[in-house]
């Protein structure tokens, strides 16, 4: 059978003339076996069908891999750290029945995320995708920033000047000071 007649075939009858071009191989090779055959040129004929068909199998199913990306695992995390350049480590949260007492059980997986713009920051919800290998540890990408997190407290959300935070600081920091001292 010619490649092109085989593209023309639509996915049932590829998979019929596969079934039959192995029976039709195993036939041969019994008829060669029992010397009924003079020359293997049919037996080479066959194989080449059946690679030939099998090519055309796999070359729809790439298509149908490639169509599929929105199929691809997506999960929603808060990125617990943002030190590394380009990656970020985004912690999901996820329940599970607890085997013994089957109490619902708070489980934290930490994904390695590849975020090419570095626009999330630590304590961004955001939405991450499953991708092919970036690194030793990163399979993951960030599709979408979310929310924000939580601003860091300045002085326009305090109310404060910045000499009355520096006086608060201070104030902090000679209570701990106090307090390890006490507990020597």
């Amino acid at each position: 059978m010619d490649i092109i007649e085989i593209r023309n075939l639509t996915d049932e009858q590829l998979g019929s003339e596969l079934d039959n071009s192995f029976r039709e191989l195993m036939n041969l090779r019994f008829r060669l076996s029992t010397r009924q055959i003079d020359s293997p040129k049919e037996l080479k004929n066959v194989k080449k069908t059946i690679a030939r068909v099998k090519t055309v199998m796999r070359q729809r199913g790439m298509r149908e891999r490639e169509m599929d990306r929105g199929r691809r695992k997506t999960r929603v995390g808060r990125v617990v750290s943002d030190r590394m350049d380009k990656t970020v480590v985004v912690a999901v949260e996820w329940r599970q029945a607890h085997p013994l007492y089957r109490k619902q059980v708070k489980r934290v997986t930490k994904f390695h995320v590849h975020d090419e713009e570095n626009r999330s920051k630590v304590g961004d919800w955001v939405n991450i995708m499953e991708t092919r290998p970036l690194s030793k540890t990163k399979r993951w990408r960030v599709t979408q920033v979310l929310s924000t997190g939580e601003p860091a407290p300045t002085e326009e959300v305090l109310g404060l000047s910045p000499e009355e935070l520096g006086q608060i600081d201070d104030e902090v920091e000679e209570a701990t000071e106090d307090g390890e001292e006490q507990e020597s």
